[in-house]
């Protein structure tokens, strides 16, 4: 699924050409995202996005965690007025989860699998190449390893900067 997600990924990237507007944002609040939007001239924002999060902590046992999301948005964006607009639509993707204990015992695991997130979003323009966007969405995530599927639903916000060049 991976491979295929990245040929897509790929085919989507090579869209710009019909970009009406292309646009660099990172999540300022939420989950540390990296988002590549491409609105297109028929009111559809296509909108990959690669999310990265390690963290670790030691002590007498060090607890690490890697988490990797590829994720590809389609949104409709009606244009409310001049500098704002609302989105939804939905991100689907990759997702993938390390974890090791190390200490007294060593325990490892690895499992990967995939997400859909149903967003609705609002878009403010500040000035005219930047904005502030805010969503809420309701995730799923079904993911396997050792043996199991962990399968998770919860609701998330998030605010965004985006810089459009």
């Amino acid at each position: 699924m991976k491979y295929l997600f990245t040929l897509g990924m790929t085919a989507l990237l090579a869209t710009n050409v019909s970009a009406k507007e292309e646009a660099l944002g990172v999540s300022v609040q939420g989950e540390p995202t990296i988002y590549f939007s491409f609105e297109l001239d028929n009111g559809l924002r296509i909108e990959p996005s690669l999310l990265f999060h390690k963290s670790k902590d030691s002590g007498d046992t060090t607890y690490e965690y890697e988490t990797y999301q590829l994720l590809l948005g389609i949104f409709k964006v009606k244009q409310h007025t001049d500098k704002t607009s609302i989105f939804y639509g939905s991100r689907v993707g990759y997702i993938a989860n390390h974890r090791k204990v190390t200490g007294n015992y060593t325990d490892e695991e690895h499992s990967e699998g995939y997400k859909i997130e149903p967003t609705i979003g609002f878009e403010y323009k500040l000035v005219e190449n930047f904005s502030i966007a805010a969503d809420a969405s309701i995730n799923y995530s079904n993911v396997n390893g050792k043996g199991s599927t962990d399968q998770d639903t919860y609701t998330d916000t998030e605010v965004s900067v985006r810089y459009y060049f």
